[in-house]
Formats: C-alpha cells, sequence, structure tokens
C-alpha cells in the first residue's frame, strides 16, 4: 500500500470508527500530509510504499521540523499523530513493525496556560449591550462558556432537545470521542436562557440551540469572533478565546475547593491528567496553606 493511501484509510477511522471531532480530523490530516510531502521529496517520488518509509526518514522530519523553528509542542503532537497512523497501519497488518515506536517527543517548557479573574469574566459579559444585534444570544453563548465548561464544539452542536423543559440541565450528547455527560446548569445560566428562548431565538422545535438571526447553525468562526469582540470591548489583556473561558471554569472551581475527580467529569475529561493543567494555585492560596502551619 502507498502511504498517501494509508493517511486517507487512517482519517477516515477515525471519522466513522473513532467519532473523532471534525477539528482533530482535519488537524491530523493536514499534519500528515505535511509529513507526506517532505518524504515525497526525500524519495524523490510521490508514490512511496508503507513499508518503505523508515525511522530514519521520520527522524529526519522532526529535525527539519525543529530547524524550521517549530516549537516543541507543535513537533510533539506532529510524533502523537505519526505514531498513531503507523499504529493503525500495524493494526491492520498492512505493516508487521512500527517505524514510529521509538520516536520521543522533544521537552516542552511546562507553563500554565492563562485565564481570567472573576472582575475580567464580569467584564466580559457587561461588554454586552443591551439592545444591539444579538445581544441575548451573545450573552448566553458568553455564560454558557463560563458556567459550563464546555467545548467550542459542543456549543454548535447544542439543540433544543438537551436542554431540560426548567433549563436546568444541559445534556451533552455529541462530545469529544462522541462521549455524552449531563451537566446542571447555573441559575445565572438558567435565567438567560430563558430570556434568550423567549425573546430572541429564532427557528423551529428539534433545531440548534444558538442560530443566526435566520435560524440556521452558528460557525465556528462567528462564535469564536464573537468571543474576541467582547474581550476588547471589555479591555482584556488576556488573549480570551472560548477555550480559555473553559479553562477558567475549571480554575475557579479548583479554587473554589471544587475537588479534581468532579471538575473532570465536568469537562468530559477521561483522564484526570488531562484535568490537572486546568488547575492553578495562586499566590495568596500558596500563603494561605503555609500560615496554617
Amino acid at each position: 500500500m502507498v502511504l498517501d493511501r494509508l493517511i486517507d484509510r487512517y482519517c477516515d477511522f477515525l471519522r466513522y470508527e473513532q467519532r473523532a471531532s471534525p477539528a482533530t480530523c482535519q488537524q491530523r490530516y493536514y499534519a500528515l500530509r505535511r509529513l507526506y510531502w517532505f518524504l515525497a521529496g526525500l524519495f524523490g517520488r510521490e508514490n512511496i510504499k508503507v513499508e518503505e518509509v523508515q525511522q530514519q526518514h521520520l527522524r529526519s522530519y522532526l529535525n527539519y521540523l525543529h530547524n524550521q523553528g517549530c516549537k516543541p509542542s507543535t513537533i510533539g503532537h506532529v510524533v502523537t499523530v505519526v505514531k498513531a497512523l503507523f499504529r493503525f497501519a500495524v493494526a491492520k497488518k498492512i505493516l508487521r513493525k512500527n517505524p514510529a515506536a521509538r520516536l520521543r517527543k522533544p521537552r516542552v517548557p511546562k507553563r500554565e496556560k492563562p485565564y481570567l479573574k472573576p472582575g475580567e469574566v464580569e467584564a466580559l459579559f457587561l461588554a454586552v449591550e443591551p439592545g444591539e444585534a444579538n445581544w441575548r444570544r451573545n450573552l448566553t453563548i458568553l455564560l454558557t462558556f463560563y458556567y459550563t465548561g464546555i467545548r467550542l464544539e459542543e456549543l454548535l452542536n447544542l439543540r433544543l432537545e438537551d436542554l431540560s423543559p426548567d433549563c436546568s440541565e444541559l445534556r451533552i450528547v455529541r462530545g469529544k470521542g462522541d462521549k455524552s455527560r449531563l451537566l446542571p446548569v447555573h441559575p445565572v445560566l438558567q435565567e438567560a436562557l430563558r430570556l434568550y428562548l423567549a425573546k430572541e431565538r429564532v427557528g423551529g422545535e428539534g433545531e440548534y440551540l444558538f442560530t443566526t438571526r435566520k435560524g440556521r447553525p452558528l460557525s465556528r468562526s462567528t462564535v469564536y469572533q464573537l468571543v474576541k469582540k467582547y474581550a476588547w470591548r471589555a479591555g482584556l489583556e488576556v488573549n480570551v478565546t472560548p477555550h480559555i473561558l473553559r479553562h477558567t471554569f475549571a480554575t475557579h472551581l479548583h479554587q473554589n475547593k471544587v475537588d479534581i475527580y468532579r471538575i473532570s467529569a465536568l469537562l468530559g475529561h477521561s483522564n484526570i491528567e488531562n484535568t490537572a493543567i486546568y488547575t492553578h494555585t495562586d499566590d495568596a492560596l500558596l500563603r494561605e496553606a503555609v500560615l496554617k502551619l
């Protein structure tokens, strides 16, 4: 089998069997296509057989990325994707041995991700001006990100049927890895959802929860730019994105003494180690801990 075909088969496996999100499928596809074109240049041809790819060829690609100035985290992601591709080839008996098995990720300096302080969150909400176009929808979207910690893809996939009649529970049925979870809705968000549904939402039953003025589902870029717009209007220095709001949700829960297992369940993590990166301990809390001695 040629490498080009293997990449297509692996991406189909991700999409249809693993039920990976469209964003994950796209990221992995482009990462593997870049590898393919590098190897095509190395071999001097495009019809590269899978069994021709050896460890030294893959190491050459990682060295190339390093020399191009790619960050260690970016190279680490490439290693993860390449290993997964060739594990798939071995599992499907296309290869007997995984040429990527001994590849190692470069060390990544640990940096805490930014998050918003409570006052900054309040400023973000206040940046939405009552009376402007779609203001209830926009405010409710910001509140949903902060009070539930859901991912951008999960918000885009929300339908009316996922919200309980009294707006007290929200079911995420199309989460990462196609996992579902039931989230309690904070009273502040509850009230915002009721008002949005009663006064502004356009669309019929069984359709998407958040829609355009014509009743169509929102795009990733629309929601992303919406968050950026209000962060800019609020004068926030942090580069606010939907993921930063998810990060803020988890960090504030941790600072309010919610245990990491509950935070993990709310975030929809399958591995608690994934949750650990969302927990911050600020200087004041460290000082408070020492003074308890």
